[in-house]
């Protein structure tokens, strides 16, 4: 399927399936009618549409495989294709990342549906570097429940968009969730992955320590403070076509500092910031040769590349921070193994539900769900009222009978 925003127009859509698609001429008018179900739940997204288009890719390439059109789908073959993505067949999976395409537009043939690393955290980072003939073994882990529920609900609502328009008569994949035995449901609170107070008190220190013996850490532990100070996404940090984070974009209203941030659906939003992070503010600016705070006439990137001119793009924002994880991890490592591996293994939106969960005792929940950029503060509430379990544990097994 082509990238967001890629084509429109079906005769566009059509003529580009024809020239860059595997698939036959029967499954065409499907992926056709699968591309513009993701545009229109992802038109405001990047990642919404990516996510969508992952998805029903996989269902559909896994139809011609089995030689059946979507309307002839049962709950039957749904349920044989969750098994399938569980245990994918060794051809489908990519060893290492790669683009869907490659510089000249044209289908990637080292691309696969399926991208399942292998465990050996060093070997993975040497997939690149070594010729394909050596590659390892990969080992098949399948997917989370919570990623298994978010796939499926997205198959799960292309169908309910094909049986409105008449398409096909029946929605194979709502029975096939309800009876599956790889899917449950759960009523324990939702809990987000986060640090601890004492976890993030050690990464922040730890990386300051690392940021005074090397400049070079000075960028990390800045855009790590500052998102999980001011509860940003990793996109409210990157550039793309609509938007450039700029120095800009931090102001003042009454004597208080904000951030301007464009968030994902392109939702623009304000959060305040910390007094106490404009020291290191002022700090990753003297390493870029800035002076003082932000002025509202500057037009330098909010965060920098490492070569050339303009902000950095998601996958660098990402490399950025989980180089940082990695350096914390070391450091730690040797005297909290289990620690240095939670952090080694964090994703970069651990840093925005940390944040949050940390200053939900003592934030109004309307207020901090503004801050996120939150359309109902029950969505706070059922994320960060609860939160961080462990501490309210730790606080709570002491109380006295007497």
């Amino acid at each position: 399927m082509p990238p967001h925003p890629g084509l429109r127009v079906d005769s566009e859509i059509r003529e580009w399936l024809q020239n860059k698609s595997v698939i036959g001429e029967d499954m065409t008018i499907w992926a056709l009618w699968a591309i513009q179900f993701a545009y229109s739940k992802g038109a405001k997204s990047y990642d919404t549409y990516n996510g969508i288009r992952g998805e029903l890719e996989r269902f559909i390439l896994y139809l011609c495989k089995e030689g059946i059109t979507p309307d002839q789908v049962s709950p039957l073959v749904v349920s044989d294709y969750m098994k399938f993505c569980q245990n994918p067949d060794e051809e489908w999976v990519m060893r290492y990342k790669a683009h869907r395409f490659d510089v000249y537009g044209l289908p990637n043939l080292e691309w696969r549906p399926f991208y399942l690393p292998v465990e050996d955290k060093k070997v993975l980072s040497d997939l690149n570097r070594i010729k394909p003939a050596k590659k390892p073994k990969i080992i098949k882990k399948g997917f989370s429940q919570a990623s298994l529920k978010r796939r499926f609900s997205f198959l799960r609502q292309w169908y309910d968009d094909l049986l409105f328009e008449g398409r096909v008569d029946r929605n194979p994949v709502e029975r096939a969730i309800r009876n599956s035995e790889l899917i449950f449901r759960s009523t324990d609170e939702k809990q987000p992955n986060t640090f601890t107070k004492d976890e993030w008190f050690l990464i922040a220190n730890h990386l300051l320590d690392a940021a005074n013996e090397d400049p070079k850490w000075e960028r990390t532990f800045f855009v790590i403070l500052l998102m999980k100070s001011c509860y940003l996404r990793l996109s409210d940090l990157c550039r793309r076509p609509y938007h450039d984070p700029l120095m800009s974009h931090f102001y003042q209203f009454k004597g208080y500092w904000f951030l301007r941030v464009i968030s994902k659906g392109k939702k623009e939003r304000s959060v305040t910031v910390p007094n106490a992070l404009l020291e290191y503010l002022v700090r990753y600016r003297e390493t870029r040769g800035l002076e003082g705070l932000p002025t509202p006439n500057e037009h330098e990137p909010l965060i920098a590349k490492d070569k050339g001119h303009g902000g950095v793009g998601t996958r660098q924002m990402s490399r950025i921070i989980k180089d940082g994880f990695s350096e914390v991890a070391r450091r730690i490592r040797p005297d909290d193994e289990d620690t240095a591996n939670k952090v080694e293994d964090a994703v970069t939106h651990i840093l925005r539900h940390t944040g949050a969960s940390i200053d939900a005792f003592w934030r109004p929940i309307p207020e901090l769900a503004e801050e996120l950029g939150h359309d109902d503060p029950a969505t706070t509430g059922r994320l960060y009222v609860h939160s961080l379990r462990e501490e309210r544990a730790k606080r709570g097994s002491g109380r006295a009978l007497f």
